[in-house]
């Protein structure tokens, strides 16, 4: 597998994320800004400022390129999850 330059990566980064997308996810499955940061393990003010765009953790954009690759393999994250449901049960760290 090759090895992608910075720049490449940079460009991606800049055209994979948008912020928005936290805050709609969020307000799909019906929880608060507080109970999503509890189970993110961040602030509600961080997940505040991602949600506005302010900021945009190296998480969301590692998140954006692999459903990206996924997307473009003709798999989901549920594939994957279903395939291995111990990541599920897993503590982030």
């Amino acid at each position: 597998m090759a090895v992608q330059s910075k720049s490449k990566m940079d460009g991606e980064k800049n055209q994979a994320v948008n912020n928005k997308v936290i805050k709609s996810i969020r307000q799909r499955i019906g929880l608060s800004q507080e109970q999503l940061a509890a189970r993110l393990e961040t602030s509600r003010g961080r997940l505040s400022s991602i949600e506005r765009g302010l900021e945009t953790p190296d998480w969301l954009i590692k998140f954006a390129v692999l459903s990206k690759l996924l997307h473009e393999a003709g798999l989901s994250w549920e594939d994957v999850i279903m395939e291995f449901p111990e990541i599920t049960e897993r503590k982030a760290s």
